[in-house]
């Protein structure tokens, strides 16, 4: 793109020479004597302007007014002289373009002018899009982030429901568990060799939206299985509140784990997603059903016990216990 130079120089260099110039063509006042009004008034407001961009649109006005006027010719002179510059400026900035095009719409390089603005506002369309972009992304990972992290609690509770379904569970010893029960005891870093632990807690955070702004929740989730002699025996899931925070994550809405009233609907959740994850294993048309206070499920056929407890008070723990058959041992 051409440098600008700057106008009020070159403008007022011009000018200078101009005014010697209509010195030389005769006394402006024996031409005022003999001009019409309306040719002295815009010659006039010709003259008095300052501004660079304004008096070339008072001579331009002039010039189409006044083709043949007593100050035709030195008008000219200083409109051929000065435009140039005036369009060359222009090319500096949107801005420069646009006072081009306010002050001398019909000017020879209006055309160029209009071209130019056109460009720098495609540029300035495109970097506001670019930003509209770039902050949707982030605002797109951020959501997704929290959105992964409430999930990761049902997943994690779902997961090490159905590591403790699997074949090969109880009878066994721990280290000898099916992998999907190694991966759920040993956790983030499962173990490759030595003893596998007996139990594991984590806590999962997360967020949900409230009319009082964002609330932080955290889960804790404690994996065990209990073993005798003879092998795993029993293996459990269990936290305080824990069917509260569970349905918090998945339906992403606050609950008080004091109220009685979110309590039942946080184990109504629960219950029709552990129902679930017990069906394949423990279905419903064939198991027996011998609920006891406190419980919300309690299935048990072909040797498989489950049983879902409900803590009836804040702070009180939510647990899954599960059993199946230990396979006889050959003496």
């Amino acid at each position: 793109m051409i440098r600008a130079r700057a106008r009020g120089g070159r403008g007022a260099l011009a000018w200078a020479g101009l005014l010697a110039a209509t010195a030389q063509l005769g006394c402006a006042m024996g031409r005022q004597l003999v001009a019409d009004d309306a040719d002295f008034r815009d010659y006039r407001a010709f003259r008095v302007a300052v501004a660079e961009g304004l008096r070339l649109a008072r001579a331009a006005q002039y010039l189409e007014a006044h083709p043949d006027g007593e100050w035709a010719t030195e008008v000219k002179l200083v409109f051929e002289a000065e435009e140039p510059a005036f369009f060359e400026a222009s090319q500096a900035s949107r801005d420069k373009a646009r006072e081009y095009l306010v002050d001398l719409p019909n000017g020879p390089h209006a055309a160029a002018a209009m071209a130019l603005l056109v460009e720098y506002s495609m540029k300035v369309e495109d970097l506001a899009t670019a930003h509209l972009l770039r902050d949707a992304r982030r605002t797109e990972a951020k959501l997704e982030g929290a959105a992964s992290r409430r999930r990761a609690l049902g997943e994690a509770i779902l997961a090490a429901t159905g590591a403790l379904l699997a074949d090969g569970v109880y009878g066994a010893r721990i280290e000898d568990t099916p992998p999907a029960l190694r991966r759920v005891l040993g956790g983030e870093a499962p173990v490759t060799w030595g003893t596998v632990p007996s139990r594991r807690e984590a806590d999962y955070f997360f967020v949900v939206p409230s009319p009082e702004g964002r609330q932080s929740r955290v889960a804790t989730v404690a994996v065990r299985a209990l073993a005798d002699a003879g092998g795993v025996v029993e293996g459990r899931i269990e936290g305080p509140d824990l069917f509260v925070r569970w349905d918090e994550a998945d339906l992403v809405r606050p609950l008080d784990a004091s109220s009685p009233n979110h309590r039942s609907e946080a184990a109504l959740h629960a219950q029709e997603l552990l129902a679930g994850a017990l069906e394949a294993r423990l279905p419903e048309a064939r198991c027996t059903q011998p609920r006891a206070d406190g419980e919300l499920l309690h299935r048990a056929c072909d040797g498989w016990t489950a049983i879902v407890h409900w803590g009836n008070a804040a702070g009180q723990p939510d647990v899954v216990a599960i059993r199946g058959p230990r396979p006889e041992k050959v003496r």
